[in-house]
């Protein structure tokens, strides 16, 4: 088997005297999934409880073209979970997405499955149910599905939908063990003009939801919002900016700050794309919105904010029509500053929040082989301060958990764990894809492993530890420090 590593040109970040980067002064690069399947990030979520869990679904195919959606978790001061798979062997994808604010204690997602809707919602023993809930006769056609929690835990969902050859946006709520749909009688043109809604719910409950909407050789985005959970009385404002055409919106809501949003756009004719920066304040109108790509052409904007309401806007780096794979990051405390994240040529969809601490979590997607896409977080390390338990469960895949401690600054602890019986290849690389020393090798039967290793002459820097075995492939990040 020859063994693929991903090409790094990791982490161009640019220090400015006239901008706080402490957003990613302690990133560090992990792997979500680093193995033969081709897994995708394109449409799929990346969120944080509001006790800091990350949760992050995604989905893929596998060698016989059937697809599959992951799900992965990580608690405060823990590693990643083990990943879980919501869904598999299917002949269509099911393209799961969390909604904002998913509690621990009750994770739940909404995916799309051909026409339908499906809830999926994670028992305590791990398992999940799969429910469908489209509203009858109603047919999905969002190729992204918009799901929130308010904070009295009720469920929210938007997503495009087609009635009697009328595209429309659809929104439900959960209440009262029943599921109650509106549709909103937005103006979306033929065949729904691409009119994925982005929803926030605010403390309240009321409904703000974001769409793509038609206008005279244009497209707009619009504001529809209710004044209560579940109320009927819609009202609807257009979100004007000096793009010629908007596409797409990012958003999010803060007791403190109001809705804050990130709208994608161009020039008309798809180029040069732009993205602004929305805010509304709580109980105020909105505020004037602020180029912030600047001389860059940036599209697919991606907002969080910090504890003081400063925004950060994560997004992708566009030529004409076609992303450049460079993923950027912009900040403001008192102006706008565009800083490259990585300028790689193969990192795609990034997702980003901001946990407690203002530092920046980011997972992205990166492809540098045909069929053979890879999913990233770039974050604070998990802050623990004991070596994996060998007393966990293992699961039903080769599986490498994190390298501890990491940084080092010669040596550590790896632990694999093996379904079956096989033979393995355990080693390091370069970020060239150059193997750097062969830890182990051979056959090791089904069960957790851990050895320990030390090279007092390998130089500071980035390095990758593989698990192969004759059907998969595992990655973790080494870090050497000296």
């Amino acid at each position: 088997m020859v063994s693929k590593i991903p090409i790094f040109l990791i982490l161009l970040v640019i220090l400015s005297a006239q901008v706080a980067v402490c957003q990613w002064e302690n990133a560090f690069l992990d792997t979500l999934a680093n193995d033969t399947l081709d897994e995708h990030l394109s449409s799929h979520t990346f969120v944080q409880s509001p006790d800091g869990t990350l949760h992050v679904t995604w989905y893929g195919t596998d060698s016989h073209g059937l697809s599959f959606s992951k799900y992965r978790k990580r608690m405060p001061n823990t590693q990643w979970s083990v990943p879980e798979e919501v869904t598999s062997g299917t002949s269509e994808g099911v393209e799961t997405s969390l909604p904002k604010d998913v509690r621990p204690d009750s994770v739940w997602m909404v995916a799309r499955s051909g026409m339908s809707l499906l809830f999926l919602q994670q028992l305590s023993a791990g398992n999940w149910t799969v429910t469908p809930i489209h509203p009858f006769e109603v047919r999905v056609v969002s190729a992204i599905i918009s799901p929130a929690v308010d904070p009295q835990g009720r469920w929210h969902v938007a997503f495009l939908g087609e009635y009697i050859s009328t595209y429309d946006i659809w929104y439900g709520l959960y209440q009262d063990s029943t599921w109650q749909w509106q549709n909103l009688n937005a103006p979306l043109g033929p065949f729904g003009s691409g009119g994925t809604p982005e929803l926030v719910v605010d403390d309240e409950g009321a409904a703000h939801i974001f769409y793509r909407a038609a206008a005279w050789r244009t497209y707009l985005i619009q504001h529809c919002y209710n004044d209560s959970a579940g109320g009927t009385n819609w009202q609807t404002e257009i979100l004007g900016n000096n793009n010629a055409d908007n596409y797409s919106t990012s958003a999010i809501w803060s007791r403190e700050y109001g809705i804050c949003a990130a709208i994608s756009g161009n020039d008309g004719w798809g180029m040069p794309s732009h993205v602004y920066y929305h805010r509304k304040p709580v109980e105020s109108g909105w505020l004037a919105p602020e180029l912030i790509t600047g001389t860059y052409s940036g599209t697919s904007g991606m907002v969080a904010i910090d504890s003081e309401g400063h925004p950060l806007i994560v997004w992708e780096q566009i030529s004409g029509n076609i992303l450049t794979g460079n993923v950027f990051y912009a900040y403001n405390t008192n102006q706008w500053e565009n800083l490259p994240l990585f300028e790689n040529e193969v990192s795609y969809s990034p997702l980003v929040v901001m946990d407690a601490q203002d530092d920046g979590c980011l997972v992205f997607s990166h492809n540098p082989y045909p069929d053979d896409e890879d999913i990233y977080f770039f974050g604070p390390e998990a802050q623990t301060s004991v070596p994996p338990s060998q007393n966990q469960p293992f699961p039903n895949h080769p599986y490498l958990q994190a390298i501890y401690p990491n940084p080092t600054n010669s040596g550590g602890v790896i632990q694999f764990s093996l379904p079956i019986g096989e033979q393995i290849q355990l080693g390091i690389f370069n970020l060239l894809g150059q193997r750097i020393r062969t830890l182990t090798s051979g056959y090791y039967g089904a069960g957790i492993h851990q050895l320990t290793f030390g090279d007092s002459q390998m130089a500071s820097g980035w390095y990758l530890v593989t698990l192969e075995t004759p059907d998969s492939r595992q990655t973790q990040p080494l870090i050497i420090l000296k």
